[in-house]
């Protein structure tokens, strides 16, 4: 499911999201998340990628890297709620979940405050519950919290879509990504929906 690294073509570095260490890939580890840093030989010198990768093992010494997303931040009400973040509130949530698109993803809304989890029916049987976990999940975020207690953001909606990798996918290709450069995500920055 991953992609050996190209270790003959550039020099790479992973940033640990949870530690900030910066590691060379023979130090990396199975199952952790990192941002890629990148030198070339045509002079980027630890350029960030912006990209998150998940190591889902090894090839002999190499790392086998799955890309699970973009790192950005949201704020709506100072809670800055990072991707790294709602990964970690995913696989918390969902058992097994694998990063990247797996039925489910959320967006700020900001008229009120608050964030939308739009869930896939037919992969999760009960859109509310899981929005309810994820309100919980968020809640360990102190900017969140803090948030959410002076009231300055609503609580989780949950909003059920039929198909929702394919209208996200549509709604891409109507803003002229090509098929290709779609990035599956855990937390968007516009809603595809509204």
């Amino acid at each position: 499911v991953g992609h050996v690294l190209a270790y003959t073509s550039h020099v790479y570095e992973f940033i640990d999201v949870g530690t900030g260490d910066v590691l060379w890939p023979w130090e990396v580890e199975e199952g952790r998340i990192y941002q890629v840093m990148l030198t070339t030989g045509s002079g980027l010198v630890r350029y960030h990628l912006g990209d998150l990768v998940r190591v889902e093992g090894f090839f002999r010494s190499l790392p086998i890297l799955r890309f699970i997303g973009r790192a950005y931040t949201t704020d709506l009400a100072g809670e800055k709620l990072h991707q790294t973040f709602v990964l970690r509130v995913f696989e918390k949530v969902l058992p097994g979940y694998p990063g990247g698109f797996s039925g489910v993803f959320l967006v700020p809304r900001r008229d009120p405050p608050h964030y939308r989890l739009y869930v896939d029916p037919r992969l999760h049987s009960s859109p509310e519950k899981l929005a309810e976990q994820v309100e919980r999940a968020l809640q360990e975020n102190p900017h969140y919290r803090l948030a959410r207690d002076l009231r300055e953001l609503l609580p989780v909606e949950a909003v059920a879509v039929d198909h929702l990798l394919q209208r996200y996918l549509a709604w891409c290709l109507s803003r002229g990504q090509r098929m290709g450069d779609v990035k599956s995500m855990a937390l968007l920055q516009e809603d595809p929906f509204s």
